[in-house]
């Protein structure tokens, strides 16, 4: 045992000495090897994606590649709610279809979902198909028109509760889908709201 003391001594001395004697090599060697590492900042990435650690074979990464290929990369949702009975005011339902307006402006958002926003199925004839259309093209809501949009939302449109409104119709979403090839640190931006 102090024969391997002595060669880890031996080793320790040995190169402590070689750095003090040769510490101006060794100082650019660091110094050249901070400035190539400092070159290859703009390069960095971020991923806000997870590890895998499952193996390629195993039957839910199988799955899993089966999902990409067929509905391609997935994305990062960004979900804002609000708790209010009164979102159907007439000020408040329009500052909220501007909100929505404003999200939709940002490049690194693809599509918004809100309840100010939704798409109901319609049957075309020519050629025959379904299409999704906007249940209303209103850009300003009058208390008339909310009534209305109230109406169609809540009593023929089902498919939406639990995704946009809760069961009590007090609790509101909006998701913002903001998908994953913008996710680099240099195109990421803050969004902001003011209150109206």
């Amino acid at each position: 045992m102090s024969a391997l003391k002595k060669n880890i001594n031996y080793f320790w001395n040995g190169l402590a000495k070689a750095i003090l004697n040769n510490r101006i090599i060794v100082a650019l060697i660091i110094i050249f090897a901070t400035i190539g590492l400092i070159s290859q900042w703009g390069n960095i990435q971020f991923s806000f994606t997870e590890t895998n650690l499952l193996p390629d074979d195993h039957p839910v990464n199988i799955e899993y590649n089966k999902f990409f290929e067929k509905f391609g990369e997935e994305g990062v949702v960004i979900v804002m709610a609000v708790k209010d009975s009164t979102i159907f005011e007439k000020n408040k339902f329009n500052s909220w279809v501007k909100l929505n307006e404003k999200l939709q402006t940002y490049d690194e958002v693809d599509f918004v979902v809100s309840f100010s926003e939704i798409k109901e199925l319609t049957k075309t004839e020519d050629p025959k198909s379904f299409t999704l259309t906007p249940v209303s093209n209103t850009k300003v809501f009058t208390e008339a028109d909310i009534a209305k949009y109230r109406q169609k939302l809540f009593n023929e449109l089902p498919f939406y509760e639990g995704l946009i409104y809760s069961s009590s119709k007090k609790n509101h979403t909006i998701c913002a889908i903001h998908q994953t090839r913008y996710c680099k640190y240099q195109n990421t931006k803050r969004f902001y709201t003011k209150k109206t």
